[in-house]
């Protein structure tokens, strides 16, 4: 269970560093998600990645963005939690969870990097 959470909060933690929270980037087809980590698809990723970026585009807490893989059965959404301001910036609490396929909850915080993107903030 230990191992499963490590993979998942640095599959989490790759997508947000990553820069595919940009849309240039989002573009260039960089894929965080190798196969070794998390054991996501591309179709899965690209999908989360997408998914994480309207909600934060949209900062409303509480409202769902379903996202379906194209190249697998699994299913998930994305949660804004809570929103708040920190230094200054917005910030959202994001959960990601599986509906359909295996896979866990997970969560993690963003904030506005005041350039158009979001970044994990630890």
């Amino acid at each position: 269970m230990r191992r499963f959470l490590l993979i998942a909060c640095t599959s989490l933690a790759m997508l947000a560093q990553s820069s595919i929270l940009h849309s240039a980037s989002a573009a260039s087809g960089i894929n965080p998600f190798p196969r070794s980590v998390g054991n996501l698809t591309k179709g899965e990723a690209d999908a989360i990645k997408s998914a994480i970026r309207q909600a934060l585009d949209a900062y409303k807490s509480g409202e769902a963005v379903k996202w379906t893989a194209t190249d697998s059965k699994r299913t998930g959404e994305v949660v804004i939690l809570e929103t708040y301001e920190q230094k200054g910036r917005r910030c959202a609490s994001v959960q990601n969870k599986f509906t359909g396929g295996v896979g866990n909850t997970y969560q993690l915080p963003f904030c506005d990097a005041g350039d158009g993107s979001w970044k994990v903030n630890f």
